[in-house]
């Protein structure tokens, strides 16, 4: 290697290479630093705000947690048990209903179709009812409604008392 002579002053080139790269590296070093501080400031607002939320919802968290853990202590199972026909309830279950009487039901649901089997579990389930509780019970339209309620009304199967309908009775 050979020194350089600036100013009066010797200059090793590696030195002055190496004071180069010492400066980059303070600087990517204050840049990651202040990469950090960004990331602990967005961790500290996001603490924040999920212990607000937290407060927020304690106290619903709290009483969910104690009527689970009355149905628990109470035995209550996750899914309803029905006396049923053909697997749980809304695939041909009857509540309450008597084999013969299930049977028949299925049969009509077999050959009216899932829209208007959908009709028949309803209100074999839940009963009389009108046409809106039977688009939120079915999860449906109203004029999916009105079309299942008018095909079980051609098959002779469905009354009308006022504004709801039930299933006649056989």
């Amino acid at each position: 290697m050979s020194d350089m002579v600036v100013h009066g002053q010797v200059v090793d080139p590696e030195i002055d290479r190496l004071r180069k790269q010492v400066q980059e590296q303070r600087r990517e070093i204050a840049e990651l630093q202040n990469g950090l501080d960004d990331a602990r400031q967005s961790s500290q607002q996001a603490t924040r705000a999920l212990v607000s939320l937290r407060k927020q919802f304690s106290p619903m968290y709290k009483a969910l947690q104690m009527v689970f853990g009355d149905l628990d202590a109470a035995n209550i199972p996750d899914e309803p048990v029905y006396p049923t026909l053909g697997g749980p309830a809304g695939s041909g279950s009857v509540v309450g209903g008597n084999p013969r009487t299930a049977a028949i039901w299925q049969s009509w649901k077999d050959k009216l179709g899932a829209g208007p089997g959908k009709i028949i579990d309803v209100l074999l389930t839940h009963g009389e009812m009108n046409a809106t509780q039977l688009k939120i019970a079915c999860a449906c339209r109203m004029d999916t409604v009105y079309r299942n309620v008018s095909a079980l009304k051609t098959a002779g199967l469905i009354d009308k008392n006022g504004n709801k309908y039930a299933l006649k009775k056989l």
